[in-house]
């Protein structure tokens, strides 16, 4: 199977994730949680050119170069809205901003839908379930539609295996739409892979990786998100969930598929479990992923980046 994650609204990315079952050989996909972008960027016309803001830098180009200017945007992920300035004005206030973000979320994963149809329809099925970031109503557009099999909070079968799905995580510095305690992410976690028939024979797919491994190393950040540094390097943290990682060593499935974490991109064995981070660079137009080799009890996993 391949699997990858966090694509954070990439057309770029998800584009390359629907070329896997080609160019690895996958004759399963598994998406990971956070589908959905995290920014709205305001594309203003002016006479024959239009302006937008995007990295600290304010950025010009003719009309006739827009259309290259908004796949460029939609392939890192962001959500370009393009109108006059009397238009765009009203995402300055909080509420409408966010209501148009998952508006425009909703958008492309509908978009991501029909394109996945018309390269994988009778070919490979896709197993995606979201992640912290992604507002639950995304959840709808992959209910079951299509290649899409939602294996959100449920257990899922591809190839003969059954797949436990959590995109819920930790507390995060970011209040995201999914996120809790640890004592309320065991009780989630705890009511998915209740439906297993074989725990030990099973996949996890829970979006936050195990605690205190190499696969939930990233920057501590101070309380105004500022990554802490001493004499210049930055603190590591780990901050992936004692309630998975607990979880993981009781149950010992065969594979445990994560994410969340970009940086941590990176294989380690939990007793007799393979658990993955994939690791992202979405807005590079980057695709990480792995293929994963079930053979007998074991498996192999290749990091691979596209």
């Amino acid at each position: 199977m391949f699997f990858a994650t966090d694509l954070h609204g990439s057309d770029l990315c998800f584009k390359k994730f629907c070329a896997a079952p080609d160019f690895y050989g996958a004759t399963h996909l598994v998406l990971g949680g956070d589908l959905t972008g995290k920014l709205l960027v305001p594309v203003v016309q002016n006479g024959r050119t239009a302006t937008f803001h995007l990295g600290g830098v304010d950025e010009e180009v003719p009309l006739d170069d827009l259309d290259g200017q908004l796949k460029r945007l939609s392939n890192m992920g962001y959500y370009p809205v393009v109108g006059h300035a009397d238009d765009v004005a009203e995402l300055a206030d909080g509420a409408i901003y966010e209501e148009r973000l998952t508006q425009e979320a909703l958008v492309r994963a509908e978009r991501w839908v029909q394109y996945a149809d018309e390269k994988l329809a009778g070919r490979v099925q896709i197993l995606v379930a979201g992640g912290n970031d992604d507002d639950p109503a995304v959840d709808e557009v992959f209910r079951d539609r299509g290649v899409f099999v939602n294996g959100e909070g449920r257990v899922a079968e591809i190839g003969g295996l059954q797949v436990a799905s959590c995109g819920w995580s930790n507390p995060t510095p970011w209040n995201t739409p999914r996120e809790c305690s640890e004592e309320e992410l065991r009780g989630r976690l705890e009511a998915v892979v209740s439906e297993l028939d074989d725990p030990s024979s099973a996949l996890f797919n829970f979006h936050v990786p195990p605690h205190e491994t190499a696969l939930d190393v990233c920057p501590e950040l101070d309380d105004e998100l500022r990554v802490v540094t001493v004499m210049g390097s930055p603190v590591l943290q780990h901050a992936g969930s004692t309630a998975v990682r607990a979880l993981i060593e009781e149950l010992q499935p065969r594979v445990s598929l994560h994410g969340h974490i970009h940086e941590s991109r990176g294989v380690e064995e939990l007793g007799r479990t393979t658990a993955v981070n994939a690791g992202s660079e979405y807005s590079e137009g980057v695709l990480l992923g792995a293929v994963i080799d079930l053979d007998g009890e074991g498996a192999s996993v290749v990091l691979t980046a596209g």
